[in-house]
């Protein structure tokens, strides 16, 4: 998968090429980050942890994985650019 190489990409300062890897990762990751501040946040001021409180969120982001694992294999012109690839330079 992408996911690997995308996050190696974007640590080593290349966004481009992080999004072409795994751009679901990419687009993603402001979310993930904010969840993990919010419960790091709740940690560290001694408030339980709670989990996101919205019943259609798991639900959303397990449609949109699903639909991006799917898409991503069709040969089809468009749908292949979500495919792991290399960028030319």
């Amino acid at each position: 998968s992408g996911g690997t190489r995308s996050l190696h990409a974007l640590l080593n300062g290349d966004l481009a090429q992080a999004f072409a890897y795994n751009p679901l990762l990419i687009l993603l990751l402001p979310w993930l980050l904010l969840i993990c501040l919010r419960s790091a946040w709740q940690f560290l001021c001694g408030v339980p942890v709670r989990p996101v409180n919205s019943s259609w969120c798991p639900r959303v982001l397990t449609v949109l994985v699903i639909l991006f694992v799917l898409l991503r294999n069709l040969p089809v012109y468009p749908l292949t650019l979500l495919a792991p690839h290399e960028l030319s330079r």
